[in-house]
């Protein structure tokens, strides 16, 4: 199949922290021109290439934004950061994306 259209930049695996090994939930996306970012999940994931990755089309034609949940993890420890003192008090992920 011709690819025609780019989702948007990978900018990180994300992992549900599991014995024995970390499972694989999705795949967060950064879009240029002010657009959101999306979440991709693991299971939309058809095939992984050295220079693209390819999905399933979103069930509303859009993915999600990225909403982080209690036990997930970015793969690149750099992509997060610690947040504000006022945040951290959240019951969701002590982690919030870098702006």
């Amino acid at each position: 199949d011709k690819v025609t259209r780019k989702v948007g930049k990978l900018t990180d695996l994300v992992f549900r922290l599991a014995d024995p090994y970390p499972d694989a939930v999705g795949l967060y996306v950064e879009h240029s021109g002010g657009r959101p970012n999306e979440f991709i999940p693991w299971e939309k994931v058809v095939k992984i290439e050295d220079d693209a990755i390819f999905v399933k089309p979103a069930d509303g034609g859009v993915y999600p934004p990225f909403v982080d949940q209690p036990g997930w993890m970015p793969l690149s420890p750099g992509w997060m950061k610690p947040p504000a003192a006022s945040a951290a008090s959240s019951p969701q992920s002590p982690w919030v994306p870098r702006s």
